[in-house]
């Protein structure tokens, strides 16, 4: 199971500050360790009131079990739809520990990875006043959202390093798309095709659906033509 790293833990550290002793926040909750309150008494088994104090270790703990037993379930709930690596989930569990939810940002799942990093920069305000922390608060989740993880990032310059195949050829370096194909390939093969003006054969713009077909498939046909490969309507390496 996926769990949050302490990429996701220093940046709720370091927004949220800590203070051990029990305070009320700017709408008069009240708050203590990293802005836990008595909204998550199912991890502190107390009640947060004036002059409770805690300890640095408990603070910690606190976090890190409300941060992994309630807001990454949250996230997960939509993990199906995208597979975000590790950091694409750090950032949407801080994301969530400071807003409550990532239905909004993703639309309910609708959104692209792409979408929800532009509008994850738009939630810096709070009272429809702009707050300087939100905003580079925002900008942290942000840049760590759209940073590839090491791994992946060795596996791309690996997989750009080998012989020319003729997926290669292609805008980009995806798994076979073809007919009936859905999922991430799909929608960045769209997107790419929608930037370049390609359309669908019902003469409209191409929708990003993440599914291959009838209008997807035309549109890539198009492009196959246009560029001299071989019009089968498949991207990537043909079996």
């Amino acid at each position: 199971m996926k769990k949050i790293s302490d990429k996701c833990l220093n940046i709720v550290k370091e927004f949220e500050g800590c203070r051990l002793t029990a305070y009320r926040d700017e709408v008069g909750v009240w708050t203590i360790g990293y802005g836990i309150t008595n909204s998550d008494f199912k991890i502190t088994k107390k009640i947060i009131r004036k002059g409770m104090k805690i300890s640095k270790a408990t603070a910690e703990k606190w976090l890190e079990e409300s941060l992994n037993k309630k807001y990454l379930p949250l996230v997960l709930e939509y993990d199906k739809q995208y597979n975000w690596d590790q950091n694409e989930l750090d950032a949407l569990v801080s994301f969530c520990y400071n807003i409550g939810s990532i239905g909004g940002l993703t639309a309910s799942g609708t959104r692209s990875n792409a979408e929800i990093a532009k509008k994850m920069l738009e939630y810096n305000k709070a009272g429809g006043k702009v707050y300087k922390g939100l905003t580079r608060r925002r900008k942290a989740e942000h840049d760590l959202f759209v940073k590839a993880v090491a791994s992946k990032k060795k596996s791309n310059q690996t997989s750009t390093s080998k012989k020319k195949t003729e997926g290669s050829k292609y805008m980009f370096s995806v798994s076979t798309v073809k007919k009936g194909s859905t999922g991430k390939d799909v929608e960045l093969m769209q997107r790419l095709l929608k930037s370049r003006g390609y359309k669908g054969k019902d003469g409209k713009t191409l929708e990003i659906d993440k599914s291959c077909g009838e209008n997807t498939l035309y549109a890539l046909e198009a492009f196959q033509k246009k560029n001299k490969l071989t019009a089968d309507k498949i991207c990537g390496k043909s079996k």
